[in-house]
């Protein structure tokens, strides 16, 4: 019983140190008042306020997945806990991701035209350009997405080759 609540505080304080980690990488991505303050963008006219948890969490979770991925293959992904947090983390990573290639997938034909085209009689409706930023991040999510599936399917093979290891013996 001892050696199990060992093993979980262990597992909890690489967590700790992988939380730790983000802090520190957000913090020189976004400045030293990121964790302090929501991240404010100014894009001509239009003013973006992003929570600052909104890119922790993300952050955190792919912090964690490369390190406990890298981690346990060192381990032959024999230990339970670990890959427990590799799966939960790779997959909840997954479902975020997503939903960030539909944010921006939203913004990669442009934005409402005022005053409305409907007011203006005979004009004719421009054509509307795609954003090639909102397009590169798109693709780069799914990318991402792509790699984080690959190595989610070598962690599961690699698991159950070291389960079938356990069990045979």
């Amino acid at each position: 019983m001892q050696n199990n609540f060992r093993h979980l505080l262990k597992e909890f304080l690489w967590l700790t140190l992988c939380l730790s980690l983000t802090a520190l990488l957000a913090s020189f991505l976004f400045g030293w008042t990121f964790l302090k303050s929501d991240l404010d963008i100014h894009l001509h006219d239009t003013y973006i306020v992003i929570a600052n948890w909104h890119i922790l969490l993300p952050l955190f979770l792919l912090v964690t997945f490369v390190f406990f991925f890298i981690k346990e293959k060192q381990k032959s992904f024999s230990r339970t806990i670990p890959n427990w947090v590799i799966l939960i983390s790779g997959l909840t990573l997954i479902i975020l991701l997503t939903f960030l290639v539909q944010i921006f997938s939203a913004f990669s034909y442009g934005w409402t035209l005022y005053p409305p085209l409907s007011n203006l009689g005979n004009y004719k409706t421009p054509e509307l350009t795609e954003n090639p930023l909102s397009k590169f991040l798109s693709n780069l999510t799914t990318v991402i997405q792509i790699i984080i599936l690959c190595m989610l399917t070598i962690f599961a093979y690699r698991w159950g080759k070291a389960r079938q290891k356990i069990n045979s013996t």
